[in-house]
């Protein structure tokens, strides 16, 4: 999968898959990274700066 990611904030967008993936962004930068999730179910994609859930990805197998 392709995750892309713009924030307004300094911080550390984290996925919780297993491995971890974890992205740095800055304020005005768009980052794409691209990682694969073997496991289904559900993943958290979360913020670190502020702890909020950002989206939740929907893995199947």
């Amino acid at each position: 999968m392709t995750l892309v990611v713009t924030s307004e904030i300094t911080d550390e967008v984290h996925v919780h898959s297993d491995p971890e993936v974890s992205i740095d962004v800055t304020p005005g930068q768009t980052v794409e990274r691209t990682f694969t999730i073997d496991r289904p179910g559900q993943v958290a994609v979360e913020s670190h700066e502020t702890g909020a859930t950002i989206l939740q990805l929907v893995v199947q197998s």
